[in-house]
C-alpha cells in the first residue's frame, strides 16, 4: 500500500530538519513522501530551511496541533495510509528478545515496519496503529494488543478515516482519536515493544500539561463514561481506558 508521512510542526524548522527528517533520511525514506504541515505565517521560514531538499513537501496548514491534525486528514484522501510523526524524533526503538536479556535497539527498516503494519491493519480490518506512549524500558512488553488503548500522536500509522479525525477536544485529541477509531473498527493496534526517543523527557512539563487538562478530562470522562475513568496520580488527574470492553 502506498503511504505518506505527515509531520505537523510549529516554530521548529531547525529541530525538524536535525531530528525527524534526519532520521527519515537515515532510513533511506523517499523524502517526496514527506509532508510538513505548518501555520501560514511560518511557511516561508520552513521553505527556506528546506532549500537543500526541495523534495520535502511544505504545506500551509492550520494553527494549533488539533486543528493541524484535523487538516492533515482533510488534505489527504479517505483511505490513504498515513504515517504521522512528531517533529523532534531522534530514533524509533524496538524491544527485541535476546539470549541473556531483552534489548532496546533502533528498528532495522522503517519502511518495512510501515508496510508490515499496513498489512496487519488490513488483516484485522482496523485503521489505527501506534506504539507504547512512554519511553520506559521497564514498561515495555513483547506483544501487540488490539483492545481499547491510548495511541499517541507522536508516531502512529493509520488508514485515513475522516469521520474519526474530526476532533473537538483540544488537549485530549489523542485520547479522542484513539476512542473514535476503536468505536469505528472495534479495535486499534498498539506495539507495546516500540517507542520513540526524543531529545529529553521532562516529567515536570508532563505533569503541568496534565494539570492544564483537568477540565477537559472531566468533560471527556462524562461524555465517554462507558469507556474510561479518571485516575489520580500525585493529586493530578489523568484518564485511563477501561479494559475488557
Amino acid at each position: 500500500m502506498d503511504y505518506v508521512i505527515a509531520i505537523p510542526s510549529t516554530n521548529r524548522y531547525n529541530t525538524i530538519n536535525k531530528k525527524t527528517c534526519r532520521m527519515l533520511r537515515g532510513y533511506g525514506i523517499d523524502m517526496k513522501r514527506v509532508y510538513v504541515f505548518v501555520p501560514h505565517n511560518q511557511y516561508r521560514k520552513y521553505k527556506r530551511r528546506f532549500y537543500t531538499c526541495n523534495e520535502v513537501n511544505v504545506v500551509i496548514g492550520k494553527d494549533g496541533i488539533r486543528a493541524q491534525r484535523n487538516y492533515i486528514s482533510e488534505y489527504f484522501a479517505d483511505g490513504q495510509l498515513i504515517v504521522c510523526l512528531d517533529d523532534d524524533i531522534l530514533r524509533i526503538l524496538e524491544l527485541k528478545p535476546s539470549v541473556n536479556k531483552n534489548l532496546l535497539r533502533p528498528i532495522e527498516c522503517l519502511e518495512t515496519f510501515i508496510l508490515d503494519t499496513a498489512l496487519a491493519l488490513n488483516e484485522k480490518k482496523i485503521s489505527l496503529a501506534g506504539i507504547y506512549p512512554v519511553n520506559n524500558y521497564h514498561f515495555l512488553k513483547l506483544n501487540k494488543t488490539y483492545n481499547l488503548q491510548y495511541i499517541s500522536g507522536s508516531f502512529k500509522i493509520f488508514i485515513n478515516r475522516k469521520i474519526c479525525e474530526d476532533r473537538i477536544f483540544h488537549l485530549l485529541e489523542d485520547w479522542e482519536t484513539s476512542l473514535k477509531y476503536y468505536l469505528h473498527d472495534n479495535g486499534v493496534m498498539r506495539y507495546n515493544n516500540v517507542v520513540v526517543e526524543n531529545e529529553y523527557y521532562d516529567l515536570k512539563q508532563y505533569d503541568r500539561i496534565l494539570e492544564e487538562k483537568k477540565f477537559e478530562i472531566m468533560v471527556f470522562q462524562e461524555k465517554y463514561e462507558d469507556y474510561c475513568y479518571i485516575k489520580k496520580r500525585r493529586n493530578i488527574l489523568d484518564l485511563q481506558f477501561k479494559k475488557n470492553i
